[in-house]
C-alpha cells in the first residue's frame, strides 16, 4: 500500500504520484540543454537540479527507475 502524505494545502497524495512526479521532472531536466552562451554556470547548475532530482527519486523507491532514465536520455542525447 502507498503512504500518504498531506501537502500543506491539505491535499493528499501517495507516494506513487510523487514517484511519478520526480521521474517525469527527472525527464524533462534531461531534455533540458543549457542556454547557448549560458556559461558554466547555467551548466553547473542544470547538473546539480538533475543530481538532487535523482536523490529524490532514489529516497521515493525509483532509483533504479530513474538511473535508466537518465542512461536512456543520455544516449538519446549522442545520437542527436
Amino acid at each position: 500500500m502507498a503512504t500518504q502524505y498531506q501537502t500543506e494545502s491539505g491535499a493528499e497524495t501517495t507516494s506513487r504520484e510523487w514517484s511519478e512526479l520526480f521521474l517525469r521532472r527527472l525527464d524533462r531536466l534531461t531534455r533540458l540543454h543549457p542556454e547557448p552562451g549560458g556559461g558554466y554556470d547555467a551548466d553547473r547548475l542544470l547538473r546539480r537540479v538533475i543530481y538532487t532530482t535523482y536523490v529524490d527519486c532514489r529516497e521515493l523507491g525509483v532509483g533504479e527507475k530513474a538511473r535508466d532514465l537518465l542512461l536512456r536520455n543520455k544516449a538519446d542525447l549522442s545520437r542527436s
